[in-house]
């Protein structure tokens, strides 16, 4: 059986056949992925619709427009829970390896919400965040436009395909983002919108970026969803607080509650992912270490892994008592191995 163009291939087949694959090459680097993809879809691989992949494909040839297979994602994509097989584009592809940081919030934004939104996406694009959100009315299309009339590239993750533009109202956004910035999608470009599909576009938005901002929430809200997602990926998530007679706001408030950082001005979030990219150190000074730390220090720095953990998230994941994760903290910290933010989060110097 010829494969040709194997990620499409694998994309089609049916959810069973993908769950293998990423289960069979969870503990592979990505070059081995790319050696053996071809040879494990011809044993494992089902028959599919040849006139859909050849559409497919036909799709990918045009101008600025494709896929990005999974080996090719970001890291930070790669790693969550449910990763995509592959996103198709319209743009620039480029733009995934700047610092990107996620914008959602209320579909009908009070208009102290919409200044909110527009204050903080200025300042923040500006100083160099690559501001991505799913292009939905309200306080994403908000996002999406200060970008725009910056004439600063932003991201849109699309809840269906790139041949279609939802809302309809946001089509000369949807072009502009195509032009100077990034469209993606996990659906086929001739997907139509279905309500199922929004929620699981938000974990590739969250799952893209460094950290996660709320500008207005009602407590029933694809915004809290897509901040329950950042939350579980280990993305840094920040809520805007508000009037509190407002029930829009009601989200914002309940997700400060739960661990959420409060933000007043764009400065906390720079600060804050300046925090997340920094302390770079030598792999070999990490490996020439390793023997210095005891089993407990290594169970719970695999615990934080590649991003930051808040101390309960550690003492709960470790079962330990709350002393001895406090100790090992310390202990680790002074190695080198880790270091820690003002509220509570833990990070591994970058490896």
């Amino acid at each position: 059986m010829f494969i040709s163009e194997p990620w499409i291939w694998l994309y089609l087949q049916p959810s069973k056949i993908i769950r293998a694959f990423y289960q069979y090459f969870s503990d592979h680097d990505n070059e081995h992925i790319l050696a053996s993809i071809t040879p494990w879809l011809k044993k494992h691989g089902q028959t599919i619709d040849q006139q859909q992949f050849q559409d497919l494909v036909e799709w990918c040839k045009n101008d600025h427009q494709g896929y990005i297979p999974f080996t090719e994602l970001p890291l930070s994509l790669q790693s969550i829970a449910d990763p995509p097989v592959l996103l198709f584009y319209r743009g620039e592809t480029k733009l995934l390896s700047e610092t990107l940081l996620a914008v959602v919030g209320s579909r009908k934004p009070s208009p102290a919400g919409r200044e909110n939104a527009q204050f903080f996406c200025n300042t923040l694009a500006r100083s160099g965040l690559c501001l991505i959100s799913g292009m939905a009315r309200g306080i994403d299309g908000i996002a999406h436009q200060v970008c725009l009339d910056l004439s600063l590239p932003t991201i849109a993750v699309l809840g269906c395909g790139l041949n279609h533009c939802y809302p309809q109202g946001h089509k000369a956004m949807f072009e502009s983002i195509a032009e100077t910035g990034l469209l993606l999608s996990e659906y086929q470009p001739d997907e139509s919108v279905k309500a199922w599909q929004f929620p699981r576009r938000n974990r590739i938005i969250s799952g893209l970026s460094e950290g996660l901002l709320v500008i207005e929430a009602a407590m029933k809200s694809g915004s809290l969803v897509s901040a329950k997602l950042a939350a579980e990926q280990g993305r840094q998530v920040f809520a805007v607080p508000g009037d509190i007679h407002n029930s829009v706001v009601k989200g914002c408030h309940y997700l400060i509650r739960e661990g959420a950082q409060l933000v007043t001005e764009p400065q906390e979030i720079l600060s804050a992912i300046a925090w997340l990219r920094s302390n770079d150190i030598d792999p070999e000074v990490i490996e020439q270490e390793q023997c210095l730390l005891t089993d407990q220090e290594k169970t719970l720095l695999d615990i934080i892994d590649r991003t930051p953990r808040h101390v309960e998230q550690l003492i709960s994941r470790s079962s330990m008592q709350m002393s001895l994760v406090l100790d090992l903290l310390f202990s680790l910290e002074l190695k080198g191995r880790i270091i820690s933010s003002a509220d509570g989060y833990f990070k591994p110097r970058s490896r």
